[in-house]
């Protein structure tokens, strides 16, 4: 048994999402170049959720001729497909609150063709231009999963050549930056197939293990890889201080998955709090400054919530002075219970 909906130009009216998005792709996406991309691609699994404790598998695909194909497995769904339901008769209430589902994918494409399976469901959409048509079958699936094949809108992504170094760094990034979720890169656009796997089930932790295996000339005099829940906000905190000035210092922060590229409060609070408990520690009369400790540090950090405010528009240094303080208080009386232990510091710091 089978129900067909028609979206064509003559009853676009009631729904044009696709048109809209088309005519201002820059407001979705960001840009048409390769971060664009990305940033589309991305939107298909920013904000779901694992239906168990397995990860969400995300398989891209990369064909000749510009062709393209997506799958997505042990997520739910519901964001992407709300709009599978059938037509509500007041078009406001598809668009009250702004999700980013499958229509918006569909209008950066030139063609697509989607699988939607869901428990007793399976919906096939095939779009083209602006127009697309759905077709629902009722079947019994084992899994919820999505499957798009997919060709770019040459008039958005005008002359667009993807730059694979930026694709891999950050879906490396995306990945330790979101533990349950396994992203694999597949590239058949010469006709010679690679495949990526981006893994990273404990998080930034694994990402702090990978930069201490990059020194080659030095060696950690201590690690800290914690999480605290501190008021509204979740932290994750690894990082290590390196045993002597040959470190190649290495200091990212992250408000959920937007690099903090320029510090602000998270950065700032977590310096504080290291220098603080180091000098304690040491209860030398000369204080050891932050910019010395900054030297030989390797900081990964992360923290997730509701609401940030922000330095600038463009999102690149935290302004809560709040947040700062407790981080910073926080890290001075965990930082202290790690450092117990004999450290010479006026040798290792001098």
């Amino acid at each position: 048994m089978s129900d067909l909906v028609s979206y064509s130009k003559e009853n676009l009216g009631k729904l044009n999402i696709l048109q809209a998005v088309k005519m201002r792709p820059g407001m979705y996406i960001g840009s048409t170049d390769t971060n664009g991309f990305i940033n589309l691609v991305e939107s298909l699994f920013f904000d779901l959720k694992p239906l168990n404790a397995s990860p969400i598998q995300v398989k891209l695909k990369l064909c000749k001729n510009d062709n393209f194909k997506i799958s997505l497995k042990g997520a739910n769904l519901d964001p992407l497909t709300e709009f599978l339901l059938p037509p509500p008769s007041e078009p406001q209430a598809w668009t009250n609150k702004f999700t980013f589902d499958l229509r918006y994918f569909m209008a950066f494409t030139d063609h697509s063709t989607i699988k939607v399976k869901r428990e007793k469901e399976t919906h096939y959409i095939n779009s083209k231009g602006i127009d697309f048509k759905i077709r629902n079958s009722k079947e019994k699936n084992d899994k919820e999963q999505l499957s798009i094949q997919f060709k770019l809108d040459k008039i958005i992504f005008k002359d667009l050549a993807l730059n694979k170094q930026l694709i891999r760094e950050t879906f490396t990034q995306f990945a330790f930056l979101t533990p349950n979720l396994k992203i694999s890169l597949i590239n058949n656009r010469q006709g010679n197939k690679t495949r990526e796997v981006y893994y990273f089930p404990k998080g930034i932790s694994e990402k702090l293990q990978l930069e201490i295996e990059k020194q080659t000339t030095t060696k950690p005099l201590f690690v800290f890889d914690k999480k605290a829940q501190i008021n509204n906000y979740n932290y994750h905190i690894a990082c290590c201080f390196l045993d002597n000035w040959t470190a190649k210092k290495y200091i990212k922060t992250y408000a959920d998955r937007t690099h903090l590229y320029m510090g602000g409060s998270l950065e700032d609070g977590i310096i504080k709090g290291i220098e603080k408990a180091i000098n304690e520690s040491i209860n030398n009369e000369v204080p050891i400054g932050s910019h010395k400790i900054k030297e030989r540090l390797i900081l990964l950090a992360q923290v997730t919530g509701d609401h940030f405010s922000f330095k600038h528009a463009i999102k690149a240094a935290l302004d809560m002075p709040e947040l700062e303080k407790e981080i910073s208080n926080y890290m001075k009386t965990t930082l202290l219970s790690v450092l117990k232990e004999s450290i010479n510091w006026e040798k290792e710091l001098s």
